[in-house]
């Protein structure tokens, strides 16, 4: 019987291929692999055209449901402009009624292209939404995605940078697909480095008043709400003001805004007894004084009470001539241009004090430099309120030294009714 059984073992192993045809048995998977396993799914191959179609579009997928863009312009054929007719075809190919587009320019356009599956918001003067605008907005894209898994959100601002990514970092965070705004723009970043036409560096795509507001975010996402009390802006102090007119000396005015209305401007306020000393350009004459470098830092009283989502904004209101550097003789006279500003929230503000170094305000061309870049048909010619390109970190730091900073200095006001006594008659909006 043990006979059998050997002679049965023996057949058997027999039929066994061998240890060299094993190894070639092996050596043909390491080449070749599973051919079956290897090719992608056709789920796969689709959302690989999908991202590709997206990515010549100039549209990033953020995720594979939050996508964002710029404003569609209608038969565009601009470089890096999106256009309205191609994403609508995109959209109706991949995701035939299931996208919702949310327009956050004060820009229009024919929504009728993408199924009037646009929600619009204007968000004024803003570099992004106000608070309670910014929270409305998350919730508004979280009802969308929730309502069926196949939906998608889409986000545009005037250009898809600043806004735009802004309001993704914080749906992110808000959705807790990421545990901080910070985070989340890092993660964008990334994604749009690699699919968007242009956009390819942090700076791009944020300014330095969006990063507050998404760290404001992060606060009321960690539980700490931003007060309600009012506050009055009583002084503001710029810190090392650089001369930007050929005769050394720069003048400036102060705005302040609060949801696209204009709550102060200094020009309208000021009174110089010199009258030489006073600036008179095409645009109308104005009573601001000039300022020199050597007379130290330039304060504006103010005065004028504020509560919630503010936007500063500081005009170089140039003189008829410039002499800086590569440039020298009479330049033309031009409009007023907003060369700095920042965002800000009262409920925020610690101490009755934001002080704000030349890194945390949001940098301009000025005024000369968009006449310069104007007449060289540079990207300055335009001179559109709302529409100023930011300047990179290079060409703000040949003037704006690293002691240009910016102080606004508030006091409290427990009781909004107790501004109704106060001197604030110059306020341009009604109390």
């Amino acid at each position: 019987m043990w006979g059998s059984f050997q002679k049965l073992a023996s057949k058997a192993l027999s039929a066994l291929p061998s240890k060299e045809e094993l190894l070639r048995e092996v050596e043909k998977v390491k080449v070749f692999g599973d051919l079956d396993s290897l090719k992608d799914s056709p789920e796969q191959q689709a959302a690989d055209q999908r991202r590709q179609h997206a990515r010549d579009l100039g549209i990033t997928f953020a995720t594979d449901r939050l996508l964002l863009m710029g404003r569609p312009h209608a038969a565009s054929t601009r470089a890096g402009r999106v256009n309205l007719d191609s994403v609508a075809t995109f959209f109706h190919d991949h995701f035939q009624g299931k996208f919702m587009v949310w327009n956050l320019s004060k820009y229009t356009y024919d929504y009728g292209r993408l199924d009037d599956q646009v929600i619009a918001y204007d968000i004024k003067s803003h570099p992004v939404p106000p608070l309670g605008l910014l929270v409305k907005v998350c919730m508004s894209i979280h009802s969308w995605l929730k309502e069926d898994p196949s939906n998608v959100a889409v986000i545009h601002c005037r250009d898809g940078r600043v806004c735009t990514t802004a309001v993704a970092a914080c749906y992110l965070a808000w959705s807790a697909e990421f545990s901080d705004t910070g985070r989340a723009f890092a993660h964008i970043c990334e994604r749009r480095a690699q699919s968007a036409r242009r956009l390819s560096t942090a700076a791009e795509l944020a300014v330095p008043s969006s990063h507050r507001y998404m760290r404001y975010f992060n606060s009321i996402l960690s539980g700490v709400r931003p007060s309600g009390n009012m506050l009055i802006l009583n002084r503001i102090i710029v810190h090392g003001l650089p001369a930007l007119d050929g005769d050394g000396s720069t003048t400036l005015n102060v705005t302040v805004h609060k949801s696209g209305t204009k709550l102060y401007d200094h020009e309208l306020l000021a009174d110089v007894s010199d009258a030489d000393n006073a600036v008179g350009d095409a645009f109308g004459a104005t009573t601001l004084p000039k300022h020199l470098a050597k007379e130290g830092a330039l304060k504006f009283d103010v005065r004028v009470p504020l509560q919630g989502d503010i936007v500063v904004e500081f005009w170089h209101v140039p003189r008829t001539a410039a002499s800086r550097g590569d440039v020298t003789g009479e330049i033309p006279t031009v409009a007023p241009r907003v060369i700095f500003s920042c965002a800000f929230h009262t409920g925020y503000v610690v101490d009755n004090v934001l002080s704000l170094p030349r890194e945390e305000l949001d940098m301009f061309h000025s005024a000369v430099d968009a006449a310069v870049a104007g007449s060289a048909g540079g990207h300055g010619s335009s001179a559109a309120k709302g529409e100023l390109p930011t300047r990179s970190a290079s060409e703000v730091d040949s003037r704006f030294g690293e002691d240009f900073a910016l102080d606004l200095i508030f006091s409290s006001v427990e009781d909004s009714r107790v501004c109704r006594l106060l001197d604030c008659s110059h306020v341009m909006l009604p109390l």
